[in-house]
């Protein structure tokens, strides 16, 4: 995680970046974003940013924004991702 987690009075939502050419002893690293509740810890919901083929990095690399509902983030490709928050 390379930016500040997005906090609501439910929800705390993270951003990842992930690598692609690692170490065969590292766990896989995918990038996108994971939604927590807040009370528990409990993972809510993910997504998996796309990547390219021959792409070393990919996932988030802005923090994630609450507007309404959903999630507005970042990706390391330059595009800008609006993701619904789960009820």
């Amino acid at each position: 995680m390379l930016q500040r987690p997005a906090v609501t009075q439910r929800h705390v939502i993270v951003g990842i970046s992930g690598a692609r050419s690692r170490p065969a002893h590292f766990v896989e690293q995918r990038g996108g974003v994971a939604v927590l509740e807040r009370s528990s810890g409990r993972v809510l919901w993910s997504w998996t940013a796309p990547s390219s083929p021959g792409q070393f990095l990919f996932g988030v690399v802005a923090a994630p924004q609450v507007v309404g509902n959903e999630v507005v983030v970042g990706g390391i490709d330059g595009s800008l991702y609006a993701l619904p928050l789960p009820t």
